[in-house]
């Protein structure tokens, strides 16, 4: 949450994507497949809607920057 509040802060998706792209790295080594992490950016996109905290802007925002990364981690894997 922490990398999507810094791209909301600096209106720049790639710095979540950037940080996807690293973290999937450090998870392909420990054996775990890329779809898992794409599979859990979905489900916290799908969580957004439930979150009060926020709100619809920046809910749309770090859907936007889940997005992003989504696609840029299966781009890679072609």
């Amino acid at each position: 949450m922490r990398h999507l509040e810094t791209a909301l802060e600096l209106d720049d998706s790639r710095v979540f994507s950037d940080y996807a792209v690293w973290l999937n790295g450090i998870l392909n080594t420990y054996g775990m497949e890329t779809r898992t992490l794409t599979d859990n950016f979905r489900y916290l996109q799908q969580s957004l809607s439930t979150v009060d905290e926020l709100d619809e802007p920046t809910k749309r925002a770090f859907g936007q920057y889940l997005t992003d990364a989504i696609n840029r981690l299966e781009a890679d894997q072609d």
